[in-house]
């Protein structure tokens, strides 16, 4: 019987004028109200637990009443008994009724013992002719009295003997309360209730008909209430009648459907929220349960050898010992262990249980779930290593060694090859200061650098040591405050890398005396243009066109190749072959369609392509111009170039995924419907039952107020605005703060509308300390990968200027020669268009081979190059009015990147927009550069404005690299555009 039942029965027995008493199975008394006490005089406080034998009353009273309630308890029949009972002022003269209580399994779980007085009643049978009219008006006065419905009724049967109806013969004052129903006495059930259901009328049947009294607990639909009772046949059984106790227990009822639904929905919620779910004993010997979501083998009957089936050897007098700490402590079992997954691997988990206690303090059972934290904990485990690595390679850095310094100029780290090249051991630096540690002349140097670096300004300082040349940078380390706290220097011996530079000067004089021998001899003898010819890197060949009697084009015929494409090819004998026969993949790869296609233009052209004909399988550069009816064809071997940008490529996808994180919730909002679905994820991580109404306010619901504009933004996207998104922000639930990362996309159909859009949220809590951790890391990672990029494209360019220089020029200076050589057989007016064309062109090569590579910026620095490049545009229509301002040199890279976007900005205003004038302003202030150009130009049109062009595009991905900011305004007029770059000039 639950406690809310034992409250009501207090409070139904406690007001009544009966003496009710509830005794147990032993006969011994458990409960007695007021009126109980009232009329035998006994002390409530010494009665519990005791007979009415130990009471102290005579065998005549105790025998009798002890036979009766026995038999109660046998028969779980209610039971009448009479007889006297001494008190402390007179006999009372009882008459008791004996009740049943069932419990939950049917069976009699305590007997009620209801006495009235009657002792008025006998001495007014015994003494007063008018007895029977007094004991009528005191039990009508018992009888309503009670705070319990009670009635009297007749039950109505038909002529098959089935009850059909009941006629209420007497009600006390509280049945109205209970039932509703005013003025009942002579009316039947069904004149005031006709939809009563007939259970009832069949309960009360069988009780007339019987005689065996029933308890109840039924719903009454009809009359809006919940009842139980207990209903017994009274008088003659010819009268049909029986009388019926009852509560209503609605309240209850809704209590006990509340606490149901609310116990569902902690299990749902368990289930919900927790990878792995388990019960365990009070000493944790044995295992009731264990839900292993497919991470662990499930445990649905009790286990005693749980340990040995889910813990490792290696891990098993760690979880032993933590789980005795729990016991003795009687608080929660907290544990990061290996398990033995359902697959038999090792894997992880957080695992956490809570003590369920009794009412004295003892643990009656734990309550478990456990997270499965494989993946974390091999991030960990990869930190460690990357660390480990790390180390390793700063002690093995070839020919190189790493030092740190604080702010009070103490060694904290110095390893590494160079440092023992320079005559030092790490145990003669760590530790020590710089004084301490470097002579004298070079201690003074180093604390100025290193004082140097602290105040922000890197530094960069060659020296001799032990006849070997060193080359030191360093930049400063910040604490967690943003505070520089000290410096990490790299020095490398190059000293081979100086005798390298010494001897390609010498060479590079030498390479510039032959070059200028070879020019002069190439207007001397068309050998000498040979040998030029076969000098280059590329394979050239000039080929004629080879056409049928219609002037169909069929083939190409070999009529010149340099020394590089017959060792490339491995043929010294093409000349006069046809190009086709010899390689007929040409056709296959798409080249041959593209020679003709020049031809026929006569617009030259070029391809990058993969053959893998005739055994050659590598990658080329061709390029392809014509010249009379046919071709000079260029060709460059790139293979190590293109396996270098596949192997790039690869990586790039590798690290991209190895990035992505499991989600832990996924949800949709269909733009369509307006409904926006969860998966069970989100409501893990949301800390929400699965039945819960949701929309996308709900991020503004549990964000934190410093991440509510991230919330609202969100949300207006979801709502207004579809595009992906990517956005972090924390929530609090239950007490707990959440880091979420969120990532949407959305899916559009044939029109370009949306109608879907797709979320993922990730919890990253538990890494965002790994993150912080490696975001130095990733910092100097992202930094050595754009100034790789950098070094690529500018030996790319470089390569490129050499190519134009000495393989295109070259071509042109000998086709000017050759031109000078027949001016005097041809009059002067034809030939000068074309000796005009091939001047321009040569003048082109020059230019185009200079601007690949600008000297200038590497001997006299970014503020030359900037002038240079403006002067450059002094003989053309476009008037560049150049402002520079820079406080010192930039890093290299820095200083090649700001010239290359000015570069191409200058171009794009050139090319593209028909501007007479342009303004540019370049400026360093407060660590930050400023580059603005301004044109007076056709601006930006409604078409082509809709998107940047190339050339925008890559300056917006270099500044973007360099962790700058691109900003592209329009005038308002519609003439000429501002182009904004800031980057930060490093530490």
């Amino acid at each position: 019987m639950t406690n809310q039942t034992d409250d009501v029965y207090r409070l139904v027995v406690e007001n009544p004028p009966a003496a009710i008493s509830r005794w147990d199975r032993n006969l011994q008394l458990l409960f007695a109200n007021p009126a109980f006490v009232g009329k035998t005089g006994f002390d409530l406080g010494q009665l519990g637990g005791k007979t009415i034998r130990e009471m102290e009353q005579p065998d005549a009273i105790t025998a009798p009443w002890m036979e009766k309630l026995q038999q109660v308890w046998d028969t779980g029949q209610p039971a009448e008994h009479h007889h006297l009972f001494p008190t402390p002022t007179e006999q009372v003269f009882w008459h008791i009724y004996f009740l049943p209580e069932l419990g939950p399994d049917g069976q009699v779980a305590s007997v009620l013992a209801i006495g009235w007085d009657l002792t008025d009643l006998k001495k007014a049978e015994w003494n007063l002719p008018d007895a029977n009219q007094q004991a009528t008006e005191r039990y009508r006065a018992l009888f309503n009295s009670l705070d319990a419905g009670f009635c009297i009724i007749e039950v109505l049967f038909d002529a098959s003997g089935q009850a059909f109806d009941y006629r209420f013969l007497e009600t006390n004052y509280s049945f109205e309360k209970q039932t509703g129903l005013a003025q009942a006495v002579g009316k039947t059930m069904k004149e005031m209730a006709p939809a009563h259901e007939q259970h009832w009328f069949d309960l009360y049947g069988n009780i007339a008909r019987t005689g065996e009294p029933a308890r109840f607990e039924n719903a009454a639909r009809a009359l809006g209430h919940y009842y139980e009772g207990y209903a017994f046949r009274i008088d003659a059984p010819a009268e049909q009648h029986v009388a019926i106790l009852f509560n209503d227990v609605t309240e209850r009822k809704r209590t006990e459907e509340a606490l149901r639904v609310a116990d569902a929905r902690f299990r749902l919620f368990v289930t919900a929220t927790s990878e792995i779910v388990y019960r365990m004993s009070p000493d944790w010997q044995q295992m009731y349960s264990l839900e292993g979501k497919q991470f662990l083998a499930d445990t649905r009957d009790p286990s005693l050898t749980w340990l040995a089936e889910y813990i490792p050897n290696s891990d098993m007098a760690l979880v032993q010992a933590a789980i005795t700490a729990a016991i003795q402590s009687k608080s929660t079992f907290e544990l990061e262990h290996h398990v033995i997954r359902v697959d038999g691997s090792l894997g992880w988990v957080f695992s956490r249980a809570v003590p369920f206690l009794n009412e004295h303090g003892d643990i009656i059972e734990w309550f478990g779930t456990a997270s499965d934290i494989t993946e974390r904990k091999r991030a960990e485990e990869a930190l460690q290593i990357t660390k480990d690595r790390l180390q390793a390679l700063i002690e093995n850095l070839p020919g190189g060694a790493v030092f740190v310094v604080n702010r009070e100029m103490r060694y904290l780290v110095a390893a590494g090859e160079a440092l023992i090249t320079a005559g030092f051991t790490p145990q003669d630096l760590v530790g020590h200061t710089v004084a301490e540690a470097m002579p004298p002349e070079m201690a003074t140097v180093y604390e100025q650098k290193y004082q140097q670096a602290l105040a922000g300004k890197p530094f960069e300082h060659e020296h001799m040591a032990h006849g070997r040349v060193f080359i030191s940078r360093g930049v400063p380390l910040s604490d967690s405050t943003g505070v520089n706290s000290s410096v990490i220097t790299i020095s490398y011996d190059i000293t081979e890398r100086k005798q390298a530079e010494e001897k390609l000067k010498q060479f590079s004089e030498l390479l510039e005396q032959q070059v200028v021998e070879r020019t002069q001899a190439l207007s001397e003898s068309r050998d000498l243009l040979q040998s030029v010819f076969d000098t280059t890197l590329l394979s050239f060949s000039v080929l004629k066109a080879v056409r049928d009697e219609k002037g169909a084009l069929t083939d190409f015929k070999i009529v010149l190749v340099n020394k590089e494409l017959a060792r490339e090819t491995g043929r010294p004998d093409l000349v006069g072959k046809l190009y086709s026969v010899e390689f007929p993949g040409i056709k296959p790869a798409g080249l041959y369609d593209l020679m003709l296609r020049v031809v026929e233009t006569g617009e030259p052209d070029q391809v990058e392509y993969y053959y893998p004909h005739e055994g050659f399988n590598k990658w080329y550069a061709a390029m392809f111009v014509k010249m009379d009816d046919g071709l000079v064809a260029s060709n460059l071997d790139i293979t190590e170039r293109k396996l270098a940008e596949a192997e790039l490529t690869r990586n790039l996808t590798i690290l991209k995924q190895a990035e992505e994180v499991a989600g832990m919730g996924s949800w949709e909002y269909d733009y369509i419907t307006g409904q926006f679905y969860w998966s069970e994820g989100m409501y893990h991580l949301f800390g929400l039952p699965v039945d819960r109404e949701k929309s996308p306010e709900i991020y503004l619901e549990y964000v934190l107020a410093e991440d509510r504009a991230i919330a609202e933004k969100l949300v207006d996207t979801i709502k207004n605005h579809p595009q992906a998104l990517e956005e972090t922000l924390r929530i609090r639930v239950k007490e707990q703060v959440i880091t979420l990362q969120v990532k949407t996309i959305v899916l559009r159909d044939d029109l370009e509308r949306p109608y879907k859009m797709m979320g993922v949220d990730l919890d990253v809590s538990q890494l965002k300390n790994l993150e912080q951790e490696n975001l130095v890391m990733r910092l100097e990672q992202q930094k050595a990968l754009l100034l790789a990029i950098m070094d690529v494209q500018q030996e790319e360019r470089k390569r490129i200027s050499e190519a134009l220089h000495n393989g295109v020029g070259q071509i042109l200076y000998a086709t000017k020669l050759n031109l000078d050589q027949i001016a005097e057989q041809v009059s002067k007016e034809m030939i000068a268009p074309t000796a005009k064309l091939l001047s321009a062109a040569i003048q082109e090569t020059r230019r185009v081979s200079h601007e690949l590579v600008p000297m200038v910026l590497q001997d006299f620095g970014l503020t030359r190059a900037m002038e240079e490049l403006c002067r450059n545009y002094i003989p053309s229509t476009l008037t560049v009015n150049c402002e520079v301002d820079l406080e010192e040199r930039l890093a290299s890279y820095l200083e090649l990147a700001i010239y290359r976007i000015a570069q191409e900005l200058l171009t794009n205003v050139a090319k593209h927009a028909q501007a007479t004038e342009v303004d540019l302003l370049l400026m360093q202030e407060d660590g930050q550069i400023t580059l603005k150009v301004r044109d007076n130009g056709q601006g930006l049109s409604s078409e082509n404005g809709k998107k940047k062009g190339l050339g925008l595009r890559t300056i917006a991905d270099r500044v973007k690299l360099l962790n700058g900011t691109f900003i592209l305004t329009a005038s308002p007029s519609g003439k000429g555009i501002l182009v904004v770059i800031q980057l930060p000039v490093p530490a």
